[in-house]
């Protein structure tokens, strides 16, 4: 299998209206020396970005430098001369053609990467100082469908034995999928013969390879299907590689395959309202019911259960699920497993809400004026900080203009 850690962007940038042009190759340099390397603050490793991460990295950068070279009345014709104002009007046309705001948010991060690349850390704002996306809807990151193949009557056991007999490679990675909770590419790049870890509580199998992030998990052995699943995997495992793609296929052939075959098992959202991933969801939200013997919240809403009472070990339940998924914060897990509607009563103030303006500019003050660590200080968020101090800014305009509308009314008229 070749170096699965390269995507080509040469390829890429030579079938765009860049190639040839100043800003095809200033975009091709940086693209040599960065597009391989990691820009996130949350990713742990230096080991390169996926090829799937470069991939989408690539045509979004190309995407945008081909809008900003077309602009009518200030395009550039050098990526140093991207402003704050090309940003906006990227956001605009992406608004315009009908992006939410998840998705403008992920096109944002790859300007950033871009931003960093040119030394530019401070070009592209926090989202929420954008005004062009501002109206769009917050993306909650909480699930209200149930992805998991049960819980669309999609029957786990028949559908694994029917890939097996198309390509029992991908029969296999569907099994690593449901008993361990993997990604797809995590199930690619999966070493069946790699040793376990043994510790006080049993055995983990280490998640190293294709992970988001480059974040490295353990999984618990908790049941003897998992136990069945890797010794029977371990057939697949590669000669040469030891991952369980088959020899003579890189990582990009052997995906373009996978999609293949289970589309023609009819698992995608149009026959059947799920993709292969919902095994990952049906693996955790097993997990959840394992621990606090409650289905998971999204499969009451789908029972059109609004309002629920949450099982006293509903959070430890969501932090495990978090941790087996690989997910660096809490709030992840609803992704999977979609949240509880509490019966409080009573609406309950947020904690953004129930910081005053006083206690803020008490913080900035204590904080010397930085405001990222007044910020963790309150609880709430540095973008919020300066939502909040240009709300009090205007009210303090407002203010002034009032007191000078009341001396000149009070004042006695010129003789």
């Amino acid at each position: 299998m070749t170096n699965y850690k390269h995507h080509d962007w040469k390829r890429d940038l030579n079938r765009s209206i860049l190639a040839d042009t100043k800003l095809g190759r200033q975009l091709g340099e940086l693209f040599a020396e960065h597009l391989r390397g990691a820009t996130s603050n949350s990713r742990t490793t230096d080991s390169p970005l996926s090829f799937k991460t470069q991939n989408s990295k690539c045509k979004a950068l190309i995407n945008a430098v081909i809008f900003l070279k077309n602009l009518k009345k200030t395009p550039i014709h050098s990526l140093w001369q991207i402003q704050a104002h090309h940003i906006n009007a990227l956001c605009a046309a992406w608004v315009s053609d009908g992006n939410t705001k998840g998705g403008i948010e992920n096109k944002l991060s790859h300007m950033r990467s871009l931003a960093k690349w040119l030394r530019k850390p401070h070009l592209v704002p926090d989202t929420d100082r954008i005004p062009e996306i501002d109206h769009l809807p917050i993306r909650s990151g909480i699930t209200t469908i149930d992805k998991s193949w049960n819980g669309n009557k999609v029957d786990v056991g028949e559908t694994i034995e029917a890939a097996m007999r198309l390509d029992a490679h991908v029969g296999a990675q569907l099994l690593l999928q449901i008993t361990l909770g993997l990604r797809k590419e995590e199930s690619f790049l999966f070493r069946p013969k790699a040793p376990l870890i043994q510790n006080e509580d049993g055995y983990t199998v280490l998640i190293e390879h294709g992970t988001k992030g480059g974040r490295v998990r353990e999984v618990p052995l908790t049941n003897s299907m998992q136990k069945a699943a890797l010794d029977y995997v371990i057939i697949f495992a590669n000669s040469k590689s030891g991952t369980t793609i088959p020899l003579n296929y890189t990582l990009q052939q052997w995906d373009n395959h996978y999609n293949y075959v289970v589309r023609k098992l009819g698992i995608t959202k149009k026959d059947s309202g799920v993709t292969s991933h919902g095994l990952r969801h049906q693996n955790l939200q097993g997990i959840y019911k394992k621990i606090t013997g409650f289905d998971a919240p999204v499969k009451a809403i789908v029972e059109s259960v609004v309002s629920i009472n949450a099982p006293s070990n509903h959070d430890d339940a969501r932090q495990i699920v978090a941790l087996v998924a690989g997910h660096s914060k809490l709030s992840k897990s609803n992704a999977y497993l979609g949240a509880i509607k509490r019966t409080t009563g009573g609406k309950r103030k947020s904690k953004r809400e129930s910081v005053t303006d006083e206690m803020i500019l008490e913080g900035i003050k204590k904080a010397n004026g930085n405001k990222k660590l007044a910020a963790k200080t309150l609880g709430i968020s540095r973008p919020y900080i300066y939502r909040r101090l240009d709300l009090i800014a205007q009210a303090e305009i407002k203010r002034q203009a009032l007191f000078l509308t009341s001396v000149d009314s009070a004042s006695p008229p010129n003789r």
